[in-house]
């Protein structure tokens, strides 16, 4: 009696085998893109040198000033916040999200500025022939979870910028007009507005009332 080769149990055993694998590289790539922890910078002393850099988590800025060069990656909903009296420039760097985060974005860069001193110690945010790209907001000149009770709008220049698919780029809210009269300016100068791929966008609990009394610059 002639046997019957049984395909039907490789052809099983490989088919799952594929199934854990894709579970498994799936499971690996989430696990690259969540955030986890705070890196804070208070480089009132020295200046802070970053470059090449992917940051685990959030990224706060407490004093002094911080320069970003190279690529900086962040992870799913992360964000970068300057606080008062602090200064971050941006130069000849490309922020964008973490390898492994896919269409995921993650939050921006906000500024703020001290309710108490609204002259001295504010926050700045400067960039220079940079690009920021697959953000929720790129830039925003004040805090979505700080007391706006206690912390003001801050100060974005930028000139030769890039923004590049963010779901928002640039979002400024009203600056007091006592600091025009002193010559304290926000300017976005040279700048280039791009949006060739709607795939990155904000996860589903992104709060849309963050938008209210600004001005929105977007592609």
């Amino acid at each position: 009696m002639k046997k019957t080769k049984n395909t039907f149990y490789p052809f099983f055993s490989k088919m799952v085998g594929v199934f854990f694998i894709s579970i498994m590289l799936a499971s690996n790539a989430h696990a690259q893109c969540t955030k986890s922890g705070t890196t804070t910078y208070n480089a009132v002393v020295t200046p802070a040198n970053i470059s090449n850099t992917t940051f685990n988590g959030d990224v706060v800025i407490s004093g002094g000033i911080v320069n970003f060069s190279g690529t900086i990656r962040m992870k799913k909903d992360a964000f970068i916040r300057v606080m008062p009296g602090a200064t971050l420039n941006i130069n000849n760097a490309t922020i964008t999200t973490a390898t492994g985060c896919g269409t995921n974005t993650w939050q921006g860069i906000e500024v703020a500025t001290s309710t108490a001193n609204r002259f001295i110690a504010m926050g700045y945010v400067n960039v220079q022939n940079s690009t920021i790209e697959k953000a929720q907001i790129a830039i925003m000149n004040y805090s979505k979870t700080l007391s706006y009770a206690s912390f003001k709008t801050g100060m974005i220049n930028c000139d030769k910028a890039t923004f590049k698919n963010n779901w928002m780029d640039l979002l400024i809210k009203e600056e007091y007009i006592a600091r025009s009269m002193f010559g304290i300016r926000q300017e976005i100068t040279n700048s280039t507005f791009i949006n060739d791929d709607m795939s990155y966008v904000p996860s589903t609990n992104f709060p849309l009332n963050y938008f209210s009394n600004g001005i929105f610059l977007n592609s």
